[in-house]
């Protein structure tokens, strides 16, 4: 699927409110775990998309969750999409 993925040149998207998804994990937990799986895109070239999932005013670019998986996964700026440079 990576491989497909890198050929096609689809990008994952780092949504800041994913942890929500897992309440039975810690952040913390959730974190590590979900890290493993970014390390492998970012192993394989996978560009990535950072949204914040914003579903109200304040939360409109609130991408700390997303800049803390990209540090933890050691994912550089380099490795997002530049949407502006999309035709």
């Amino acid at each position: 699927m990576v491989s497909r993925m890198f050929e096609r040149e689809v990008a994952f998207e780092l949504y800041a409110p994913i942890h929500r998804a897992f309440p039975a994990l810690s952040i913390e937990q959730f974190t590590c775990e979900y890290n493993a799986v970014l390390a492998i895109f970012r192993a394989a070239g996978i560009k990535f998309i950072a949204g914040s999932g914003a579903r109200y005013v304040e939360a409109v670019g609130n991408s700390r969750y997303c800049r803390r998986l990209m540090a933890a996964a050691g994912i550089e700026l380099s490795q997002l999409v530049d949407l502006n440079r999309l035709p």
